[in-house]
């Protein structure tokens, strides 16, 4: 899965107008959005980027767990969400044809558009695994590492059981900006 093979050959120009926290990889080189609109104006060379163009979302993007009531139990379900400006739709649509799955979702409150996954195969077998092989850098990967441990409950089964939605419950309570990080000082 190349970005910048596969038809997606705008992709760098398109990521180039963005000011946030996507990152875009090459092999021992991570570079913001800035990077790349560098690299693209003084005419460097960015270099093949194989399957390694987005590696965080920090900011603007979240791994989420749902627990919700419905009439006679709990349900709880995962969602991948990457948020931007509505004018980058289609790096939007870029990921989407990237990872071959989700959907695209506008925010009917304001000028913003989503990435979002929900099959739970896609979550398991697409997402976690690129973000496996690509290490998200920063306190986003302790999302990543909590959303890992629901789905992989939720693989099994355990979100069916009461002892697997407790430990649900804790985990998500947890992540986010729910995160209490450690003192480092």
């Amino acid at each position: 899965m190349d970005f910048f093979q596969n038809g997606s050959a705008g992709l760098a120009e398109q990521a180039a107008v963005k000011t946030s926290t996507v990152y875009l990889v090459a092999p021992n080189l991570v570079m913001g959005v800035a990077g790349v609109r560098e690299a693209l104006t003084s005419r460097l060379p960015i270099g093949k980027l194989d399957s390694t163009p987005v590696r965080g979302s920090e900011g603007e993007g979240c791994f989420y767990i749902s627990i919700r009531k419905n009439r006679t139990k709990l349900g709880v379900s995962a969602k991948f969400v990457i948020s931007q400006h509505s004018r980058d739709e289609e790096l939007m649509k870029s990921l989407m044809n990237f990872f071959d799955c989700g959907r695209i979702e506008r925010d009917p409150r304001g000028p913003a558009v989503s990435f979002v996954v929900t099959v739970f195969s896609d979550l398991n077998d697409k997402i976690i695994t690129f973000f496996k092989n690509y290490r998200i850098e920063g306190v986003k990967y302790y999302d990543y590492s909590d959303f890992c441990k629901v789905v992989g409950i939720m693989k099994v089964g355990g979100h069916l059981t009461s002892e697997g939605l407790e430990e649900i419950c804790k985990i998500k309570a947890e992540m986010n900006s729910n995160r209490i990080l450690p003192d480092t000082r």
